[in-house]
């Protein structure tokens, strides 16, 4: 149990609601410790009041996994009403809840049928400010998963991908990831090969073209924390073309690294990327944000993009990934993790110098 994020969850939620319920999940995890899979349909919450201990109520069958949870348990049976359950325990209406936004609507209605008069807000809106910020265990969490991306990218370009297909890559990069310490991959690996690089999202195929650019956008999980590395590499050769807009994006990315201090804002970072691609010529094919927070979850708070005023502090962590996409051509993106720590920390490291293969 994290009773110091509890805390500092109570403390957010002065003056602005009296309950949290958080079903399991990142933040479930955050506050509790426990990585609880598979609750599925089955009610499953932690309670946090702000004016009395935390508890936990949850199916019966994981009585096992919770007993050493240092918070007080409730379990409930199959047969029994757990939304009743919460009524009793809870006794309350007219109260304001903030509620895990990944909570399945049918359980929100359940529970909001059970607490009339009651306002729902998402937990969101009060626990992002807390995991935005990383605490230096967290840190070193992300700088070892950051490692172990780095690892694979290096076993990988060793390997003869020049004849595998990108469905075979990604699976190898998921194998080398857990042979390098990974608790799991953080999200399924993109691996794009020839056109399919102007597909920023496109997912693994059965393609093996072996001439052209090949993108490697991948994770790892360690201790449940984020990597998030992109790489565009070259097989069998590169064009002028290719070479021009390849450096387009790491120059864009390294001006946006550079922005990146205490106290800057997040769209100002997004601005110094898309402003380079922008003055050569390729502003309409950036098109997405350059970047976004990692931690617990790939994808969390701050977001780097161009209208998130947020200004950066110490202990941020988040990718920093311009690119440029040509319809039916081919696309580059490059894509690194870096830490504010009264300045700008790189945590991946693999090689971004053209590699030809």
């Amino acid at each position: 149990m994290r009773m110091n994020r509890i805390e500092r969850l109570k403390k957010s939620m002065e003056g602005k609601g009296e309950f949290a319920l958080i079903s399991p999940g990142s933040n479930f995890y955050y506050l509790t410790d426990l990585n609880i899979m598979g609750s599925m349909e089955r009610l499953f919450l932690l309670v946090v009041p702000l004016d009395s201990e935390p508890f936990i109520i949850a199916p019966e069958l994981y009585g096992e996994s919770l007993h050493e949870s240092g918070l007080e348990i409730e379990l409930w049976k199959d047969g029994e009403n757990p939304y009743l359950s919460l009524k009793k325990r809870l006794n309350l209406k007219n109260k304001i809840f903030f509620v895990e936004d990944s909570l399945p609507s049918v359980m929100l209605m359940e529970i909001m049928k059970n607490i009339p008069g009651s306002k729902f807000h998402p937990l969101s809106s009060i626990i992002s400010s807390l995991r935005m910020i990383k605490e230096q265990e967290e840190i070193e969490y992300l700088k070892k998963a950051a490692y172990i991306a780095d690892m694979v990218f290096k076993k990988i370009i060793g390997e003869d991908i020049l004849r595998m297909s990108e469905k075979e890559i990604a699976s190898l990069i998921e194998e080398y990831i857990q042979d390098f310490g990974g608790d799991s991959k953080s999200f399924d690996a993109i691996v794009a090969k020839g056109k399919n690089t102007a597909d920023p999202h496109h997912i693994p195929g059965n393609s093996r073209d072996s001439i052209g650019p090949i993108i490697l956008d991948f994770g790892a999980k360690y201790r449940g924390y984020c990597s998030d590395i992109t790489r565009t590499l070259f097989l069998e050769r590169v064009t002028e073309r290719e070479k021009e807009i390849y450096s387009i994006v790491r120059e864009a990315q390294e001006r946006a690294i550079f922005k990146v201090l205490p106290g800057i804002r997040a769209l100002d970072i997004d601005k110094a990327a898309r402003k380079y691609i922008s003055e050569k010529g390729y502003g309409e094919y950036f098109i997405h944000r350059t970047g976004h927070g990692i931690g617990l979850d790939v994808h969390e708070e701050p977001f780097i993009n161009n209208v998130n005023p947020i200004p950066l502090q110490n202990g941020m962590v988040f990718t920093v990934e311009p690119g440029i996409y040509i319809r039916g051509d081919f696309g580059i993106r490059i894509e690194d993790d870096v830490l504010v720590d009264n300045k700008q920390v790189i945590l991946t490291k693999a090689e971004k110098d053209i590699i030809v293969i």
